[in-house]
């Protein structure tokens, strides 16, 4: 199967998988434990994740990180579809997605070193920004509360269905196969092995 048809086979399976999932309502968009919502503004009233413009995807790109499980289940089709038509997109939103699919990838700041000594330069100055400023968390982070933090990215994942995490691996999948030119392998590879031992385990 060429690129292309691999690519709208799988826009066609998350439309599927997500299809009848609920917009869960303005005040449940923000996580339980987030203190600004200023990151998931333009994503208040959105009730068609289908609907959501390119634009409001490129601008709030770091969303995915502070909402709720209940918004990320319900809008995470969108930044996959997003992801599918604009890999090579400058744009942030695609490493964002990965990391956000990749939970223990932060518990070491080992891997995200070696990436930035590799691919530093290549970065956006805020996505470079970003993970140097998670290199300095992760390691001034006792383990107490690393297991705290990989307790909080898993939380989101609580409402999805079977069949929705087996999409997830089919879109790391894709990742890996054709677009490890645009995306941290390793990042990609962390993401793969957890949602592998999700789908194995159920």
């Amino acid at each position: 199967m060429d690129l292309l048809k691999r690519i709208n086979a799988l826009k066609a399976d998350i439309i599927k998988a997500f299809d009848g999932t609920i917009y869960p309502g303005d005040d449940k968009l923000l996580h339980p434990s987030g203190q600004d919502d200023s990151d998931i503004v333009c994503f208040y009233g959105r009730t068609n994740w289908q609907n959501v413009h390119n634009r409001v995807i490129e601008h709030e790109n770091a969303a995915l990180s502070g909402f709720s499980p209940e918004a990320f289940h319900f809008f995470l089709p969108r930044f996959l579809i997003y992801a599918l038509e604009n890999y090579n997109s400058e744009e942030p939103v695609l490493d964002n997605l990965i990391y956000a699919l990749s939970p223990e990838y932060y518990g070491d700041a080992s891997h995200t070193k070696s990436f930035l000594r590799d691919h530093g330069e290549e970065l956006e100055p805020q996505l470079k920004k970003d993970m140097e400023d998670i290199v300095l968390h992760l390691e001034s982070t006792n383990e107490e509360e690393k297991l705290k933090a990989l307790d909080f990215r898993i939380s989101k994942y609580r409402k999805l269905t079977f069949e929705q995490k087996q999409v997830i691996v089919s879109f790391l999948e894709l990742i890996m196969d054709e677009f490890t030119d645009y995306f941290n392998e390793k990042v990609v590879n962390a993401a793969l092995d957890y949602w592998h031992k999700e789908t194995r385990s159920l």
